[in-house]
C-alpha cells in the first residue's frame, strides 16, 4: 500500500534496492551471452525511440509480457481525468520538466554521477549533441506515459516507454557497478530512492510548478494526476514505499528526497551547465539568454539552483522576468478558460524547446517526434 511518511531509516534502506526482476534479467543475459552481448543490447535501447522488438532477446519476452499491464487497483476514469488535466496545461509540461524536474535531480549528487558515469552525458565538445538525446527522451517519455493510448493494450507506447526505460536502468547498474562503484558511499546506482524522487519530479513537483505560475487546479484533478504516476510508478518497478498516498504526503516524500540527497556537487553542475546551453540553443534570441537560469533559479529554487551552479547575469530581465511570468502566466490561465488558443511568452519557449527536439529525432533518429492529445500543430506552428 502507498505510503504516508518516510523515516530515515527506511530511506536508507531503499538506497540499498535496485528492481529485482529487470535486474534479474540483465543479469541472466551476461552469464548466458556475456557482457559484450549485453552492452550491445543497452546500446540498442538507447539508440531506438521505441522499443526495439525485433531485437529483443528471447529470455527478455516474458519480463516484457508480465509487465503489459496496469496493476488491478488501477482507476480508468482517474487515469483519463489525469490525461485531460495533462492536455489542458500543454507545453507547460515540458518547461516545468526541463527547469525544474532535472535541476532538482542534478541536486542530488548520488544520482546525477550515475548520469555522467554512464556517459550518456558526454562533457566534451558533442555535449550538446549527447545532452539534446537525453533531454529530449525524456521529454518523449513524459508524453508518452501521458498519452490518451498509452496503456490501451500490451505494447501500447506507454508500456514499451517504461519496458525501454527499466532495461536501461538494470543495464546501467550493472555496468556502473562493474566499473568500481562506491555502493557504501553511493548506494546502489538507479536505487529505489532515486527512483522515487524521480517519480516526484514528474508528478507533484510539476503540479507545484503549475502552481508557482498561479495556476490553480482542483484537488480532484491533483490526486488524479497522482494516481497516473503510482501507476506509472509501479510499472517502473517502484515499490510500494517510494509510492505516496496522497498530494500531502508526495510533496513530504519529494522533501525527505531533496533534504537527504542534494548537496553541491560537481556532476551536477556539469548537467545544469548542459541543460542552460540547450534551453539558450532552443531559444536563439540573445536578449532571453539568462531565460534558462532564470527559469531553474524561480522553478527550483535559489538554494538548488546554487548548488548546481546556475546563477543569472544581473539586470533589468534578471529582476523582472520571474514576477512577469508569473503575471502573465496567471493572466493568461484566466483567459484560456474562455479563449482555447491563447498564446503565452512560456508557450512560445516551449515551442522552441520542442522544435529543438523535433529537430533531434529527425536528424538523429529518423523518426517523427509525436504529440499526442493536441491539435496538429498547437505546439509547432509560432502565432
Amino acid at each position: 500500500m502507498p505510503r504516508t511518511e518516510w523515516s530515515d531509516l527506511l530511506l536508507t534502506k531503499m538506497k540499498t534496492i535496485g528492481d529485482p526482476p529487470a535486474d534479474a534479467i540483465i543479469q541472466r543475459l551476461v552469464e548466458e551471452k556475456g557482457a559484450e552481448a549485453v552492452h550491445a543490447f543497452f546500446h540498442t535501447l538507447i539508440t531506438n525511440i521505441r522499443m526495439p522488438v525485433q531485437d529483443i532477446p528471447e529470455s527478455v519476452r516474458p519480463f516484457l509480457q508480465a509487465t503489459s499491464q496496469l496493476p488491478e487497483w488501477a482507476d480508468p476514469d482517474l487515469m483519463q481525468t489525469a490525461h485531460d488535466y495533462f492536455v489542458d496545461h500543454g507545453p507547460k509540461w515540458l518547461l516545468l520538466l526541463y527547469f525544474k524536474s532535472l535541476p532538482i535531480l542534478y541536486a542530488c549528487g548520488d544520482g546525477a554521477l550515475v548520469l555522467t558515469r554512464t556517459g550518456r552525458l558526454a562533457h566534451d565538445a558533442e555535449s550538446l549533441r549527447v545532452f539534446s538525446r537525453r533531454i529530449a527522451e525524456t521529454g518523449q517519455f513524459l508524453l508518452d506515459v501521458m498519452s490518451k493510448d498509452a496503456f490501451d493494450t500490451p505494447g501500447s507506447r506507454g508500456f514499451e516507454a517504461i519496458q525501454k526505460v527499466r532495461l536501461i536502468h538494470a543495464s546501467i547498474r550493472q555496468f556502473v557497478q562493474a566499473g568500481g562503484w562506491d555502493t557504501d558511499k553511493h548506494g546502489l546506482p538507479v536505487n529505489q530512492l532515486h527512483m522515487a524522487g524521480t517519480l516526484m519530479t514528474f508528478s507533484i513537483a510539476l503540479i507545484d510548478g503549475l502552481q508557482q505560475f498561479g495556476i490553480e487546479e482542483s484537488g480532484d484533478r491533483q490526486m488524479a494526476y497522482l494516481h497516473r504516476w503510482q501507476v506509472i510508478g509501479t510499472l517502473l518497478g517502484v515499490s510500494d514505499d517510494g509510492l505516496p498516498a496522497d498530494i500531502p504526503s508526495a510533496r513530504s516524500l519529494l522533501d525527505a528526497f531533496v533534504a537527504r540527497e542534494a548537496h553541491e556537487n560537481q556532476p551536477g553542475k556539469h548537467l545544469a551547465a548542459a541543460l542552460v546551453d540547450f534551453g539558450k540553443q532552443a531559444i536563439p534570441k540573445e536578449r532571453f539568454d539568462a531565460a534558462p537560469q532564470l527559469l531553474i533559479q524561480y522553478l527550483a529554487g535559489n538554494e538548488l539552483a546554487s548548488m548546481i551552479g546556475v546563477a543569472p547575469a544581473p539586470g533589468c530581465l534578471a529582476r523582472v522576468l520571474p514576477g512577469a511570468v508569473l503575471r502573465v502566466f496567471g493572466l493568461v490561465e484566466k483567459l484560456e478558460d474562455r479563449h482555447s488558443l491563447v498564446q503565452t511568452v512560456l508557450d512560445k519557449i516551449s515551442v522552441q524547446i520542442m522544435r529543438f527536439m523535433v529537430q533531434y529525432f529527425r536528424e538523429e533518429k529518423g523518426v517523427r517526434f509525436r504529440i499526442e492529445g493536441f491539435e496538429p500543430g498547437v505546439f509547432l506552428n509560432e502565432r
